[in-house]
């Protein structure tokens, strides 16, 4: 049998067949009340890149880790909640995530043209409640 760890505090209900492509939602209406995301994210130290993509991703984007959290707080206060879900974070390892898409207008440095952007961030809170485990952050595709 293969044995997985949970790494978020939420964990209710998992089965290794929910880390299978088309079986990895979760019903309900979000996993993380958003009051208690951002009161963990006043502090930027406490957003950790769980996965190596999401490293890769925010590398690429240019920003750093207090600027996801930036855009946590954002999606949070004005974004669109649109699932939750269980994610990979290695072989072993999981977590129960949230997923939110931002939509927000950027201003293109070089050009100084504004045009809109759309982020698509999946995290969770970590067993202790202490920190936001961000999974994926990039643009949407």
């Amino acid at each position: 049998m293969v044995s997985v760890r949970i790494i978020s505090r939420f964990s209710s209900g998992f089965s290794v067949d929910k880390l299978n492509p088309g079986n990895r939602k979760i019903a309900g209406d979000g996993l993380y009340p958003s009051d208690e995301l951002l009161e963990i994210l006043k502090h930027s130290e406490t957003v950790s890149l769980m996965t190596r993509d999401a490293a890769k991703d925010v590398k690429r984007l240019g920003i750093k880790e207090e600027g996801v959290a930036v855009l946590l707080r954002q999606a949070l206060k004005v974004g669109q909640y649109t699932g939750s879900e269980w994610a990979s974070i290695n072989e072993k390892t999981c977590a129960a995530c949230d997923v939110y898409r931002l939509q927000r207008t950027e201003t293109v440095e070089e050009t100084g043209y504004e045009c809109s952007v759309e982020y698509y961030l999946k995290f969770a809170i970590g067993k202790t409640g202490q920190i936001v485990m961000v999974i994926s952050c990039h643009l949407s595709q």
